[in-house]
């Protein structure tokens, strides 16, 4: 099972489909929409999932840039010292 929570979590959109369950709409917590045959929804709710994927790698990528950047800077920091 899947979800995405959307609109500050005013509406989750369930996809239990690989469980061959189903796929639906939740509104406040409470069931709202059978999405089951929506290909668009479908669709869209795939896209969503690679984009936050691709998103969370990027993320990760670029704390370790910074984490690469800082030690950079401690290491120059201690060269410049040693050679003042």
């Amino acid at each position: 099972m899947s979800k995405i929570e959307l609109d500050g979590g005013k509406y989750t959109v369930v996809n239990e489909l690989d469980d061959g369950k189903g796929f639906y709409a939740l509104r406040h917590g409470e069931t709202w929409r059978n999405l089951v045959g929506d290909n668009l929804v479908l669709a869209m709710f795939r896209e969503i999932e690679t984009l936050k994927e691709e998103n969370e790698r990027l993320v990760r990528e670029n704390k370790s840039l910074g984490v690469a950047v800082i030690e950079n800077k401690k290491i120059l920091t201690r060269v410049l010292r040693i050679s003042e």
